[in-house]
């Protein structure tokens, strides 16, 4: 009688290894390269790249000029980029100011982001105008 012998013992092959996906990194911060303001009627905003207004909140920019206006003015007015990096924001009367110099402040929340990758602008504190 014919016996056929058990198959040999093929153990499986492992599944090779998934590479995990590579985390983006995140957008790099826009930052400000020089900012003007215009008495009474405008600050200029000049940015290291391209950005975009569209989700602006003015209200998160103010102007403090205590020695020339001796007024607060907050950057709620119209928004007009010059160039892809620079934007003129109309100003609006706020309250008066008792700052011993002109100053800009302005929040996180201001709404400015940069156009290629969605960096946002940190703001600044009581940054002295003109700046640089």
């Amino acid at each position: 009688m014919l016996t056929v012998p058990p198959p040999k013992y093929r153990p499986r092959r492992p599944r090779p290894m998934r590479k995990a996906p590579t985390p983006t990194p995140p957008p790099a911060a826009l930052v400000l390269v020089a900012a003007e303001f215009g008495e009474a009627t405008w600050v200029r905003l000049a940015f290291d790249r391209a950005i975009d207004v569209a989700g602006l909140d003015g209200a998160q920019i103010t102007i403090d000029d205590g020695p020339v206006t001796e007024f607060r003015w907050a950057a709620t007015g119209a928004a007009t980029l010059l160039g892809p990096a620079v934007v003129r924001i109309d100003v609006a009367l706020v309250g008066p100011s008792t700052a011993p110099s002109t100053t800009l402040t302005a929040t996180a929340a201001s709404g400015i982001v940069a156009a290629d990758d969605g960096g946002t602008w940190a703001g600044v504190t009581n940054l002295g105008l003109p700046f640089p």
